[in-house]
């Protein structure tokens, strides 16, 4: 759509936007951003099936924990510049 001139304005991050441009055949050259967001949410979250136990989302919610506590969350974070 922002090539289209539907839309002039869009918020997202630069991962994101450069894959979604590469896949519609665009380059990410012809985007400029205007604006940098520091409070911009950047949290990543883990989403499960309604059907999924409550054992299983405690499981993944300790093992996030850990990966947190760890340091393997903040280096995957920054090797993808989140």
């Amino acid at each position: 759509m922002l090539f289209e001139q539907r839309i002039d304005f869009i918020l997202t991050n630069f991962i994101a936007l450069d894959r979604e441009v590469k896949i519609i055949g665009f380059n990410k050259e012809d985007i400029k951003p205007f604006i940098k967001l520091h409070d911009f949410p950047g949290g990543l979250f883990i989403a499960t099936g309604l059907k999924t136990t409550d054992k299983t989302v405690t499981i993944l919610s300790v093992a996030l924990q850990q990966i947190k506590a760890d340091g393997t969350y903040k280096n995957i974070m920054d090797k993808w510049g989140l």
